[in-house]
């Protein structure tokens, strides 16, 4: 097991300590004192170093020294430095903070700019990732509350955090395992289905809590088809259908006869009269079309081919000038490339022209002295100096040879390339030269136009002359006609029309009649459909309940199943401490259970009537145990430890803080 102890404390401007070392050296120690004299400040030193927190897990507590109206100390350095033996090998570790205060341009005065913390591990300055992962690595932070404060897990701890912890102490009881201790539990098998107790828990919860709506709103829904089947009473069913029997036939009669009257037979004759010369009307219309066209067929032939020779003849024209364009606007381009090559050569003329007149400079006999004291070098250095020269003006004659060989090269090439656009030019405008080709495709363009144009006149001219149909003399016959026989229609109406309105009225009564009847009959079927409702509805009540009371009873083995795992593991938990005992679940009123996690001593719940003493004892028993199943003991700070009256068997290192009445000062013993 790894065994953490506190050898030395050193404390610096924090809460009431100016100066202050604590020296246990790894030994149990007993801090005696009156309250306010600074044991709590001690413990809360201890865990301000190393996690920034004071010893209740709050980081938002008062570090500072305050004055005597409880008002912080500026301007001072807060510093805890820890000493730890960790399994024979000791570490260092210090945090010290300090203020900021800055002058802002135009002010007289300094202001607060917060705080500026500094870490140390043995002595050495780093940063805070490297600080915390320092004693990550040590042992976690979580870890070291549970195993430091007495009342951290009992009273510290959320319920949901401290269950989960008791679960991870021990094996899980599967869900089969549960199932086969308690053949009452047996159809879980075929109820959970293969799901877990929690979903099917969440399934079945949700339908009865359906299922329950559903049987809530049943009543309602029977009352609502109560309310709404109609009232029979003064309504003879027999004697409807009877009436509307009656009514129907009448009605049938009365149609017949207005179907007679409307189509009598002189109307239908003179319509059917009227229709035979429509048809002689565009019989005879057609024909004259037709006439007319034959006459002119030819022509709109010959207007439609002359048509397609003057498109061709245009398209051919369009073709031609478009290829003269083409040669100009490359005659164009070449023209341009000319110029630039007539431009380039006579750069590469100027440039010849300097290159040309360049020449090396002249030996100077003053270099083949010294040029501070006078005197003339060795022979053999003059030589020297003269062969470089001659070597340089040399190599200056062949690179200006070269040069004017490239720049001849360049103005052959540009010659040779000017001469091409050239031919190209002359080529092309000979033939731009001769426009006797655009004249002719002008000349034959025109000519098929005017054709067309001559021969589409024709065509107009024989349209206009032919008189329209409309006032052909067969036309004003046929029209007269019909008009004749229209008319004839037109009285033979008029005189039945109030004969006729009489017969529609009647007819109209009578389906008023049979709407009325109808609809009485109609409630009948109505009453009927309402009946059948409501015995769906109360067959529906009685399923849902059946439903409810299986779904009850599942919910019920659902609990047993969940009260028997919280048993098993309830004993496999409380197996793992000596005297300290878990209550994991609450018997509810409607036969549920509650999560809890409630430590008890000998009966008696930690959070209700413990005292003090016992509240310490559960709480080292439960380090114990964690210290136990970790393989790590850290030293544990007991506040008011003064209730404690008897030993407890803690292989680790304790700190008794303990409240003493008439100790003003602090007084710290070991403890053998």
């Amino acid at each position: 097991m790894q065994r953490i102890e506190l050898l030395t404390m050193k404390i610096r401007n924090f809460k009431g300590f100016k100066e202050f070392t604590f020296d246990p050296s790894g030994q149990n120690q007993r801090v005696y004192g009156e309250n306010g004299t600074g044991k709590s400040s001690i413990y809360d030193a201890f865990s301000w170093v190393l996690f920034g927190k004071d010893s209740h897990d709050s980081a938002a507590f008062i570090w500072k020294p305050l004055d005597k109206h409880n008002k912080e100390i500026n301007h001072l350095e807060t510093e805890v430095e820890l000493t730890l033996d960790i399994d024979g090998s000791e570490l260092i570790l210090s945090r010290m903070v300090s203020e900021k205060w800055t002058r802002k341009r135009g002010s007289d005065s300094k202001s607060f700019e917060g705080h500026e913390t500094v870490y140390r591990i043995d002595g050495i300055k780093t940063t805070k990732t490297k600080y915390m992962k320092k004693i990550e690595e040590i042992i976690p932070e979580e870890t070291f509350k549970q195993l430091t404060n007495v009342y951290f897990i009992a009273e510290v701890m959320k319920t949901k955090d401290r269950r989960s912890l008791l679960f991870s102490l021990v094996e899980n009881v599967t869900d089969q395992e549960v199932i086969e201790s308690k053949k009452e539990l047996k159809p879980l098998n075929k109820i959970l289905n293969d799901r877990s107790v929690d979903d099917m828990r969440q399934l079945i919860t949700e339908e009865k809590r359906n299922v329950n709506k559903d049987l809530d709103r049943i009543p309602d829904r029977i009352d609502e088809v109560d309310r709404s089947i109609p009232d029979l009473s003064g309504l003879d069913k027999e004697n409807l259908n009877t009436r509307l029997s009656s009514v129907s036939q009448a009605i049938q009669e009365v149609e017949e006869k207005i179907a007679s009257f409307s189509n009598g037979s002189r109307v239908t004759n003179l319509r059917s009269v009227i229709q035979t010369k429509e048809a002689e009307l565009q019989t005879a219309k057609s024909n004259y079309q037709l006439k007319l066209n034959a006459s002119i067929e030819d022509l709109q032939n010959e207007r439609t081919e002359l048509f397609d020779a003057a498109m061709e003849a245009n398209n051919d024209l369009m073709d031609e000038e478009s290829t003269q364009q083409n040669l100009q606007k490359e005659i164009e381009s070449f023209e341009s490339e000319i110029k630039d090559i007539e431009s380039e050569q006579d750069k590469l003329r100027e440039k010849f022209k300097k290159v040309h007149e360049e020449s090396y400079p002249e030996f100077d006999e003053h270099k083949q002295s010294c040029s501070v004291c006078g005197q003339d070098y060795p022979a053999d250095k003059q030589e020297e100096i003269k062969a470089n020269y001659d070597k340089e003006k040399e190599q200056f004659n062949i690179d200006k040879a070269k040069q004017l060989e490239e720049i001849n090269l360049t103005g052959k090439e540009l010659t040779k390339q000017k001469e091409s656009y050239a031919d190209s030019i002359k080529e092309k405008q000979e033939k731009l030269a001769d426009p006797s080709l655009i004249e002719r495709l002008t000349k034959q363009r025109d000519k098929v136009k005017e054709q067309h144009e001559a021969v589409k006149k024709q065509i107009e001219d024989i349209k206009n002359q032919v008189t329209p149909f409309e006032e052909s003399d067969e036309y004003k016959t046929l029209r007269k006609e019909i008009e004749a026989i229209q008319e004839e229609i037109k009285q033979h109406q008029e005189s039945s029309e109030e004969q006729l309105a009489d017969m529609k009225k009647e007819l109209n009564e009578y389906k008023q009649d049979k709407e009325v009847i109808n609809n009485d009959l109609y409630q009948f079927n109505l009453v009927e459909k309402q009946e059948k409702r409501k015995e769906e509805l109360i067959e529906e009540e009685k399923a849902l309940s059946t439903r409810f009371g299986e779904l009850e009873a599942q919910l019920f083995l659902l609990d047993e199943f969940v009260r028997t795992k919280v048993s098993m593991l309830t004993d496999r938990i409380n197996d793992q401490f000596e005297f300290v005992e878990f209550k994991l679940f609450d018997q509810q009123l409607n036969g549920g259970l509650k999560e809890i996690c409630e430590p008890i001593v000998n009966g008696v719940p930690f959070s209700n009537a413990l005292n003090n003493g016992g509240r310490i004892k559960a709480g080292l028993d439960i380090i114990n145990t964690l210290s136990r199943i970790h393989g790590i003991s850290v030293p544990i700070f007991i506040d008011n430890a003064e209730g404690l009256t008897e030993d407890v068997n803690v292989k680790t290192q304790m700190i008794e803080l303990i409240a003493t009445k008439g100790q003003e000062k602090l007084k710290i013993e070991g403890v053998a």
